[in-house]
């Protein structure tokens, strides 16, 4: 990409420390016409990280699917600072929001808690993965030990 080499490598970091809000439609611009990762996840941290500018919102929700993971990330983190949100995310299926937690559960296809309805209360059950523990063998006493002196005395 064109942000790889110098000059341009150290102007697309010092991107990331811009705090002054009036450079938020500038950065933007930027944003949009950004020539690689490098300044593209610069500018996202500004925006998001720095600034969180409410304008820059149409900007980051557009990276969301960049293909870069980094700016994606930036992306996300940038719009969690603005808008004060949690990610939600959907059942694989299409049903309805869910936490991060019973997600990736639900993803991968197993469950590691449940739900037990009683009367009016529903409470978490717990459901262990791991094996009972095995009963404790108890191991014999050690036998005394004898020195070759201390054998010789005893026969």
């Amino acid at each position: 990409m064109g942000d790889h080499d110098w000059p341009e490598r150290a102007i697309s970091l010092e991107l990331q420390h811009v705090t002054d809000g009036t450079a938020a439609p500038g950065l933007i611009a930027i944003l949009d016409s950004a020539p690689g990762d490098l300044t593209r996840t610069s500018v996202l941290i500004a925006l998001g990280g720095n600034l969180k500018d409410p304008r820059a919102v149409p900007s980051l929700a557009a990276h969301l699917s960049d293909p870069d993971r980094y700016a994606r990330y930036d992306a996300l983190d940038g719009l969690k600072n603005i808008t004060k949100e949690r990610p939600v995310r959907r059942h694989p299926s299409g049903g309805k929001e869910m936490s991060s937690r019973k997600y990736r559960a639900a993803k991968s296809g197993g469950s590691k808690s449940a739900s037990l309805e009683t009367g009016s209360k529903t409470r978490p059950l717990r459901l262990c993965s791991r094996p009972p523990p095995s009963p404790r063998v108890r191991k014999p006493p050690l036998l005394p030990t004898f020195t070759p002196r201390q054998r010789l005395a005893n026969s």
